[in-house]
């Protein structure tokens, strides 16, 4: 071979190779350098890693709902986890902790960092809160009831979750969000309940919900992971669905006629009669069956199907309310209607981005 050609590869793979570590070099050197500036994911992770083990010591495990804490300083003390504060900027000093919660089985550890000014963890709710204003009159979030609720026509309450959209019905103070699918969870439309009625010689169905049809749909969306993934379960809190009797007169909407029967600590459960009706602040929407109802309330802007509500009428025993173009009305429970569920995020999912409005919906932290 020419031994000028040799020369000339010899110089190619020489500055080749001589380029090449000097990228390793400033990758490596840009890593440590952003390492050093923003430790506080790794220090998190690492903590996260931490709790896994400590939970996994205890003798005692948790049940559905429950959570307990565990701070940083605790799991370097046990010795799960390493001292962290070398590895923070000169200067800075961080409280932390793991909040450990079984939610239906699926254990979700959230790390919680508070470092004043130069860092500090965000939960959606604290957003929430901190961010808007609290209002008494026009569109917005209301104090009502002993909880924040959207009301009016125009409000910003979308949430990116699981891949899919929904919308924030209300906020608890503990923190808890309820969401509402803003698709039908199933694809066909369903009946209340189908049962032969005795009493009026015919399918009309019964609406005893612990013995209902639309108990059953509930329950196998809940297990069949259609509705929320095996995945984002562990951000799911257990909710006490409401099952109340209601007379169609009522017009005490603070859901405690709607809620004076509960099915405690369940993944799925719809909206009540109050929580429509409340969303709207046209001053005459105060019952079922009132037209004016859709006036100033988003849940006619949003243009749902007719859909299932798990109160029942008090007056007979085969009739159930149900949403229509934001008016609550009452129907037979054979009828075929669809289904929008709701849920509840628990309180330490941690804000991400998004205001909230429908181009730019909140998002929350999901490993």
């Amino acid at each position: 071979m020419d031994k000028n050609l040799i020369k000339k590869l010899l110089i190619i793979g020489g500055g080749f190779f001589g380029v090449l570590i000097l990228f390793i070099i400033i990758v490596s050197i840009t890593r440590s350098i952003s390492n050093k500036k923003n430790p506080y994911e790794k220090i998190k992770s690492n903590a996260i890693v931490a709790a896994e083990d400590y939970y996994d010591s205890l003798k005692e495990k948790l049940n559905s709902g429950e959570s307990i804490e565990v701070t940083f300083d605790e799991l370097v003390s046990k010795k799960y986890m390493k001292e962290y504060s070398s590895k923070l900027n000169d200067g800075v000093k961080c409280n932390g902790k793991v909040v450990i919660t079984n939610n239906f089985d699926n254990i979700l550890y959230t790390a919680i960092m508070d470092c004043g000014k130069n860092y500090k963890d965000e939960t959606l709710y604290d957003h929430i809160i901190n961010n808007n204003e609290i209002v008494t009159s026009g569109d917005g979030i209301y104090y009502l009831y002993g909880r924040y609720i959207y009301r009016g026509e125009k409000v910003n309450n979308y949430v990116e979750f699981d891949g899919k959209i929904w919308y924030i019905v209300d906020i608890e103070k503990n923190g808890k969000i309820r969401l509402l699918s803003s698709e039908p969870s199933s694809e066909i439309e369903i009946p209340w309940d189908d049962r032969y009625n005795i009493s009026e010689e015919y399918d009309a169905g019964y609406n005893d919900y612990s013995k209902s049809r639309i108990r059953e749909n509930l329950e196998e969306l809940a297990i069949n992971n259609s509705v929320v993934s095996l995945n984002s379960k562990r951000y799911v809190s257990p909710q006490d669905i409401c099952i109340g009797k209601r007379n169609i007169n009522e017009t005490d909407n603070s859901n405690a006629v709607d809620c004076s029967e509960t099915i405690k600590s369940q993944m799925l459960g719809t909206l009540t009669p109050s929580d429509v009706i409340t969303a709207s602040i046209d001053p005459y929407c105060n019952s079922v069956g009132q037209n004016q109802c859709a006036n100033y309330n988003y849940f006619y802007e949003r243009e749902f199907s007719d859909f299932w509500m798990l109160a029942s009428n008090s007056e007979n025993n085969h009739s159930a309310f149900y949403c229509s173009n934001a008016i609550v009305d009452i129907s037979e429970t054979s009828e075929y209607m669809s289904l929008y569920t709701t849920i509840k995020l628990t309180p330490e999912v941690q804000y991400l981005s998004g205001d909230g409005t429908e181009n730019n919906p909140y998002k929350i932290k999901e490993n």
